[in-house]
């Protein structure tokens, strides 16, 4: 429990109010992609189908890390994760400023930004819900599964 004053709060919303944010930073990264293609398309003069296979393995990648992801939390916590992919999203899209060939493009979207996003996907929706919170369980993975909406919004 943190206490400001009278006003009690269990520390378990400050994690959900955390991992809403890291949440919505990554679901706001996966969907800036498409405002992506007609700069990249006119800068580098790659075509459209090329540039959609970055998506392709991003959106796989998206996918597939989830079961691996998972496990890692269980093994070394959300935090860690969480963290992780993070600097994974950051540094992918850092380095991105850097690219000069369509496979630079496939590897710092499609695999670092991908692998990254889908650390911070429903599996940790799932976990908060299940370390922090025994009552309103279904409430906390609604909220951080609409967070989801509202990076996307954002």
């Amino acid at each position: 429990m943190i206490t400001f004053g009278p006003l009690r709060i269990y520390y378990g919303w400050v994690i959900v109010a955390i991992a809403f944010l890291a949440i919505v930073v990554s679901a706001g990264a996966r969907s800036a992609f498409p405002i992506l293609m007609v700069p990249l398309e006119q800068e580098f003069q790659w075509d459209r189908a090329s540039i959609a296979i970055a998506a392709a393995v991003n959106l796989l990648l998206f996918g597939l890390v989830g079961p691996f992801v998972g496990k890692l939390m269980d093994q070394r916590g959300p935090r860690v994760i969480m963290l992780a992919s993070l600097v994974l999203i950051a540094l992918g899209t850092t380095a991105m400023l850097f690219m000069s060939a369509v496979w630079h493009l496939y590897l710092l979207w499609g695999v670092v930004i991908g692998a990254g996003i889908g650390g911070t996907a429903g599996v940790l929706s799932a976990t908060i819900g299940a370390r922090w919170f025994s009552v309103k369980r279904g409430l906390v993975i609604g909220i951080l599964t609409s967070s989801h909406s509202a990076g996307q919004m954002v």
